[in-house]
């Protein structure tokens, strides 16, 4: 179930590398000023792109790998059969619902729509509650009314096309893809979860979530990173 401690211990290692460089290109400008060479002024600013993003982001990603562990941990396949209906058309609109609801930026949502897949969320379900938690949650919705001059039309607008977009897509994607075809590691981890009697204590729960957290911090890092990257290329040139 969980990876071995040398793997845990280069997992820190590269967590220390990657914070030193970070802390090298922060300073890249007053770096650069020392440097028997000039650099260019437009790599200077997709320095500067690259870092506002990735502090920008963190905070969202560490809590969506959170609530990630807390779904690995805490809640059961059986809870996930009690919320989604079987029907097709009524899980759509249930996943886009809830993920209208639940208050998560693009990057802290996907680590939890991952984590709902694996243990059986259909993935129509889980794209569903993947486009409309971003999209029309309360705050961004508060937030359009406000940044629209509190515009009550264009905020409503934001809702009804964003869920109808929502739910075409997750519709289309339910049938294309009948069966959760992602949740095969949820299967195993629950055969190595079983082996004991015993139900866990909570703080063995908790240090377990702990975990899961880090491992989905540093399955979805690389990725925030490579993104960051090409979203401050995009925007500087």
């Amino acid at each position: 179930m969980f990876r071995s401690l040398n793997s845990y211990l280069i997992d820190f290692t590269g967590l220390v590398v990657i914070g030193v460089l970070i802390c090298l290109v922060s300073a890249g400008g007053s770096l650069a000023s020392g440097l028997p060479f000039q650099i260019p002024a437009s790599v200077l600013q997709l320095n500067t792109i690259f870092i506002s993003i990735l502090i920008e982001a963190l905070p969202f990603v560490l809590i969506g790998v959170l609530i990630a562990g807390f779904i690995q941990i805490f809640v059961t396949e059986e809870h996930i059969r009690s919320l989604f209906p079987k029907n097709r058309f009524s899980g759509v609109i249930v996943s886009c619902l809830l993920g209208a609801c639940f208050p998560a930026c693009e990057c802290g949502i996907v680590p939890i729509v991952r984590r709902l897949v694996s243990k059986g969320v259909p993935i129509y379900a889980g794209v569903g509650f993947l486009l409309t938690g971003p999209l029309i949650n309360p705050i961004v919705v508060l937030s359009t009314y406000m940044a629209f001059g509190n515009d009550l039309r264009m905020a409503v607008l934001r809702v009804a096309v964003g869920f109808a977009a929502a739910v075409i897509i997750a519709f289309v994607i339910s049938m294309m893809f009948r069966s959760s075809q992602l949740k095969t590691e949820s299967r195993q981890t629950a055969a190595h979860c079983a082996h004991s009697g015993r139900p866990s204590p909570f703080s063995e729960k908790l240090f377990d979530m702990l975990k899961h957290a880090v491992d989905e911090f540093f399955d979805m890092g690389r990725f925030l990173i490579i993104g960051a990257l090409v979203a401050a290329l995009v925007q500087t040139y």
